[in-house]
C-alpha cells in the first residue's frame, strides 16, 4: 500500500448555513415575557431563542417562531434573522425559502451582520432566490467586516476558486487568516491546506500542521482529518501512526467519512499498526454509511 492510497485528498470546505442569534444577557423567561409584552423587541427574540432551544421552558419551535415574528415586527434584525432560519428549515412553520430570503434581507438591512451572512449563503446556493455569486461575495464582505468569521471564510473560498470574483488565492489566504484569528476553525484548516500546497502563500508544511492542529483542537473534523493525514505521510511532522489514528478517530466519530476510510486503510494494511481485517471492515462500513464513496469501494473489495 502506497502513501498515496491513504491520502484521500486535502479537505477544504465552505462554512455552512444559518446560526441562531441572540442578544447578550438573556434574563429569566418570566422577565423576558413581561418585557416582550411591553414591546421590547430583543426580549421577544430572546424568548424565541429560549423556546427554540428548550432553555428554561419546554422546547416549542412554533412558539419560538411567534416570538421571533413579534421581535421582527418590532424592528429587531435578530428576530427577522432567526425567523428566517426557521422558515428555511421548516421548523415551527411551513418551510418557505422565499420567505426566509425576505427575512434575511430585512435583517441585513438593519444592518445585522449575521443576516447578511445568511442572505449571502442563499445567493450562493440559489435557494429562495436566483443564484448570484457576485452578490454573495459582496454580502460575505459586509459580514466579514462586521466580525462574522464564517463570512471571511466563504469570501476567501470564493476568491480561492474564482467564484463570482476574480480568482486571487493570496487574497483568499488573507481572509482565511483573518477568520482563523477570529476563532473560525474551518478557516484555520483551509489556511493549512494553502500552506501545505503552497497555493497563494509560500509553502510551509510545518505552519500547515499548526493550523490543522488549531482547527482540530476545536474538534473540527476537517482539521483533524488533515492533521491525521499529515502524521500518516509525514508532511510537516514526522510519521506517527498512533497520532494519526487518534486524530482520524476524532473526525470519524463525527461521521467524517474520509477519516473513517483512512482508519480502515491503516488497519487493512497494518501500516504502523496491528493489522485487523475486522476493524478495517467496520471503519469502511462507517465511511460508506457517511456517503464516502471510497469507503464503499473498499468495503466491497474486502467482502
Amino acid at each position: 500500500m502506497t502513501f498515496k492510497s491513504l491520502f484521500c485528498g486535502l479537505v477544504f470546505a465552505f462554512a455552512g448555513f444559518y446560526a441562531t442569534a441572540h442578544a447578550e444577557g438573556t434574563a429569566k423567561t418570566a422577565q423576558l415575557n413581561e418585557a416582550c409584552e411591553r414591546g421590547l423587541p430583543i426580549s421577544c427574540n430572546n424568548l424565541g431563542v429560549a423556546y427554540e432551544q428548550g432553555d428554561g421552558v419546554s422546547k416549542d419551535t412554533a412558539k419560538a417562531a411567534a416570538f421571533y415574528e413579534k421581535s421582527c415586527e418590532l424592528g429587531a434584525g435578530l428576530g427577522c434573522n432567526n425567523l428566517g432560519v426557521l422558515y428555511l428549515k421548516g421548523m415551527g412553520v411551513a418551510q418557505n425559502p422565499e420567505t426566509a430570503f425576505e427575512l434575511f434581507t430585512d435583517a441585513c438591512r438593519e444592518p445585522l451582520a449575521l443576516g447578511c451572512y445568511n442572505l449571502a449563503r442563499l445567493y450562493m446556493a440559489g435557494v429562495g432566490t436566483s443564484k448570484d455569486l457576485a452578490k454573495s461575495g459582496r454580502l460575505f464582505l459586509i459580514a466579514c467586516d462586521e466580525g462574522v468569521g464564517m463570512g471571511c471564510n466563504n469570501l476567501g473560498a470564493q476568491y480561492e476558486n474564482g467564484m463570482g470574483v476574480t480568482k486571487d488565492v493570496s487574497k483568499a489566504a488573507a481572509l482565511y487568516q483573518r477568520a482563523c484569528e477570529n476563532d473560525t476553525p474551518l478557516s484555520c484548516s483551509n489556511l493549512g491546506v494553502l500552506f501545505e500546497t503552497g497555493n497563494g502563500v509560500a509553502r510551509d508544511t510545518v505552519k500547515a500542521v499548526s493550523f490543522y492542529q488549531r482547527a482540530c483542537d476545536a474538534a473540527l473534523p476537517q482539521g483533524c482529518h488533515n492533521l491525521g493525514r499529515a502524521y500518516t505521510i509525514g508532511t510537516g511532522t514526522k510519521v506517527d501512526i498512533t497520532a494519526a489514528v487518534r486524530f482520524y478517530e476524532i473526525a470519524c466519530n463525527q461521521n467524517f467519512g474520509a477519516s473513517c476510510n483512512n482508519l480502515g486503510l491503516l488497519y487493512d494494511s497494518g501500516f504502523g499498526i496491528q493489522k485487523d481485517a475486522e476493524t478495517a471492515m467496520a471503519y469502511f462500513k462507517k465511511a460508506c454509511g457517511a456517503n464516502f464513496a471510497m469507503g464503499c469501494q473498499n468495503l466491497a473489495r474486502m467482502n
